[in-house]
């Protein structure tokens, strides 16, 4: 993770107060960033935790699915703990045959 290899970035981000304030539990808020070029394409996955998004430059653009999608087997079949969230299923160019 990029903080844990130039922690100093992490000074530079200010928690907005309503993240604590709409915390359903007492768990740390945790903080991660993602830098990619443009065209950066991130395969079809869900995160374990709620997100606040914030694109700094240029665009980005995102597929909401219902949560009860998290626990469909044809989305997410993986069962190896480093891709249980990640899709085999290439949104952008669906083959129902092979879905």
């Amino acid at each position: 993770p990029l903080f844990e290899q130039i922690p100093e970035l992490k000074n530079d981000i200010c928690i907005p107060d309503y993240i604590t304030v709409l915390s359903k539990s007492d768990e740390e808020v945790v903080t991660n960033a993602w830098f990619g070029p443009e065209g950066t394409v991130s395969p079809c996955h869900y995160d374990p935790k709620h997100n606040f998004l914030c694109q700094v430059i240029g665009s980005k653009y995102i597929r909401l699915y219902e949560p009860n999608q998290a626990n469909n087997k044809n989305l997410y079949p993986f069962d190896d703990k480093l891709l249980y969230n990640t899709s085999q299923v290439d949104v952008e160019n669906f083959d129902e045959a092979k879905n």
